[in-house]
């Protein structure tokens, strides 16, 4: 699910990582613009004829809502939430994938690369040394951004808050481990990129990103 706004130039390599990322194809791609800006549709016009990737429009300009609308729609058994700027490395994806099939999970957690549009590498975010979920989301690590994780759709009982405008990966994961025991498993390698750019977020008004050089 591709929640997207504004930012077409960036959009077109979500959405081949998304393809790519799949097991001998077996993929669909949501891409859920939102807001007042049309320029999605010049992307959209490059996939027209690949079944595999569906443009729902969402008129509420939020990231949430249209991560919501994109949950509501997918039909297939595992999913992964990709914001239009981030992409995938799809070698590493479909492996974390295979990996997650085999044991089962509910949630699989890969780690993700940031990096900035001048390629240069700001660090890897990684999760925390043990093996209780719930106890992870306690600590600050990456696995809340929605890159490096992909769950099991029927484990996925919340939806995502609109009301949200601040930390709404870390609300939407903490709506997950409520009230149930989800199996988590690790994929032991970086899965996606987190990138660095100047430009406007899905959905938050304030402009560019203030980081330093970190691991977590």
């Amino acid at each position: 699910v591709i929640p997207t706004f504004g930012r077409p130039d960036l959009l077109e390599r979500a959405i081949n990582s998304a393809l790519l990322s799949s097991i001998n194809g077996s993929v669909e791609v949501l891409v859920i613009p939102n807001g007042p800006s049309d320029e999605w549709k010049t992307v959209e016009s490059l996939f027209y004829e690949d079944s595999k990737v569906r443009f729902i429009y969402c008129e509420k300009s939020n990231g949430n809502a249209a991560r919501d609308l994109g949950l509501k729609e997918s039909k297939g058994k595992y999913i992964r939430f990709l914001d239009d700027d981030d992409y995938l490395y799809h070698e590493r994806a479909s492996e974390q994938l295979i990996e997650m099939i085999e044991s089962d999970a509910d949630v699989s957690s890969g780690m993700i690369e940031i990096i900035d549009e001048s390629g240069e590498s700001y660090g890897i975010c990684t999760y925390p040394e043990i093996d209780d979920f719930v106890a992870a989301n306690m600590k600050v690590s990456g696995i809340t951004l929605p890159t490096a994780n992909v769950y099991k759709r029927e484990s996925v009982n919340n939806g995502w808050d609109d009301t949200i405008t601040r930390a709404q990966d870390y609300i939407f994961l903490l709506d997950y481990i409520s009230n149930k025991e989800v199996r988590w498993v690790k994929y032991h390698n970086i899965v996606g990129i987190w990138f660095q750019h100047t430009n406007a977020r899905v959905s938050v008004s304030a402009n560019g990103r203030s980081f330093l050089k970190w691991n977590f």
